[in-house]
């Protein structure tokens, strides 16, 4: 099979980013992915063991943040990081 690919990008409100990222935990948990636009549509299928990839990066005037997840069509076995965590930090004031 041939590879096949779809991109997208845009600059958005915080509010539309978010609700990107909560389309894709929310089609993940569901077991499939649609992405696309118009016509032209992937229909991605997880399977159970997933490789995940973050990378943060901060430079004087811009921020950035990106999440590959990855996996094999078939079966593959993995590893879990159960230490890596996500999210807010608790309410620490950020260096001038």
């Amino acid at each position: 099979m041939s590879k096949r690919e779809t991109k997208y990008e845009a600059v958005a409100d915080l509010a539309k980013a978010v609700t990107y990222l909560e389309d894709v935990i929310r089609s993940l948990r569901n077991g499939s992915i649609s992405v696309g636009n118009g016509a032209e549509q992937l229909v991605l299928k997880p399977s159970d063991q997933v490789k995940v990839k973050v990378e943060a990066t901060k430079k004087p005037h811009k921020e950035s943040i990106s999440v590959r997840l990855s996996w094999q069509t078939e079966a593959e076995n993995g590893e879990a990081a159960e230490s890596f965590k996500i999210g807010s930090p608790k309410s620490a004031p950020e260096p001038k």
